[in-house]
Order: structure tokens, then C-alpha cells, then sequence
């Protein structure tokens, strides 16, 4: 990895060092992985910091989801919050919904979510379309709302047309 990282110049460590992270947490443990990463942050831009970090605790939330979200939201800040969320949701829905909602809908309301309600709608959507539209509508940025909530709501009508259309009339109302 060293020898990886004295090679690339800076705008390349942000194309091929969290990729190679996250194949490296795959046979490394996290904490020689955070190691790593913390030993040479000062060489890293905050972009590339959290870059490194959604690797490094991307294997992890699958399987001890509570660690690596407590890890990546303590080391959160303002410009990588939002793709923490993001990262967050899209890992954790894929192998606990219902955990992973249960800990999206504990966050402090607020921009810095929808980005991860976005994704965690569209991952629920096949199992739970109506959980899916209640979260799509959740989203406050109007555009993201609309082309998620919509995209929901057009699936959900093929399986289920009296239902998604119900929800769309008490949206309107």
C-alpha cells in the first residue's frame, strides 16, 4: 500500500486508494485498515478522507453494522456527512431493512439525509413499497423527492395500483 500511495499524485489517490482499501479490508481487519488511514491523513484532502473511510467501513456494515456507523459518523464532518448517510443506508438495507430503518429514522432531521433516504427507498422498494414511499417523501430537496417518490410510486403501481394510488391521492391533499 505504501509504496501504492508514494506513486500516485494527489488527484489520482481519489480514483484508485478507496477502491484498493476496500479490497484490502476484505483480508486486512478493520482496525489495521484504520490504522493505516489515520497514520497518513495529513496527506489526504477531507474528499479523500472520507473516500477512505466509506471504504474501510463498507465490509464492515454488513457485519457489525453499530460499529462502523458509530465509526463513520464520529468521524463525519460537514462536506462527508452526507455520503456517510449515503453509504450507510445503502450497505446496512441490503442485509437488515428493518435495522437500518429503524437507525435512519433516529437521525436528526434535516438535508444531510436525503441522499441516504433516497437510496434506502429505492432498496426496500421491491419488499416494502409502501415503507419505500413513506421515506421517498420524507426527502426534502423537492427534486430528489420527486424523481425518487415517483420512481417509487410507478413500481409500486405494478404490483399494487389501488394501494401506490391511495398514497399519491393523500399526498395531494
Amino acid at each position: 500500500m505504501e509504496m501504492l500511495l508514494n506513486a500516485l499524485h494527489a488527484s489520482e489517490q481519489k480514483m484508485v486508494l478507496p477502491p484498493t482499501v476496500h479490497v484490502w479490508r476484505s483480508s486486512a481487519s478493520f482496525d489495521q485498515v484504520v490504522k493505516w488511514i489515520d497514520d497518513r491523513a495529513s496527506r489526504f484532502d477531507v474528499e479523500t478522507m472520507g473516500h477512505l473511510e466509506r471504504a474501510a467501513a463498507s465490509n464492515l456494515i454488513a457485519s457489525d453494522p453499530e460499529r462502523a456507523t458509530g465509526w463513520l459518523m464520529e468521524r463525519a464532518t460537514e462536506e462527508t456527512l452526507s455520503f456517510h448517510l449515503q453509504e450507510i443506508a445503502q450497505r446496512w438495507a441490503s442485509t437488515a431493512p428493518n435495522a437500518a430503518g429503524e437507525w435512519l429514522g433516529k437521525l436528526p432531521e434535516g438535508p444531510q439525509n436525503d441522499y441516504a433516504f433516497s437510496v434506502f427507498a429505492q432498496i426496500v422498494l421491491k419488499d416494502d413499497p409502501e415503507s419505500a414511499a413513506h421515506w421517498a417523501a420524507s426527502i426534502t430537496e423537492d427534486k430528489l423527492r420527486e424523481q425518487t417518490l415517483g420512481n417509487v410510486l410507478r413500481k409500486w403501481k405494478l404490483t399494487n395500483p389501488g394501494a401506490a394510488e391511495s398514497f399519491s391521492s393523500s399526498l395531494r391533499k
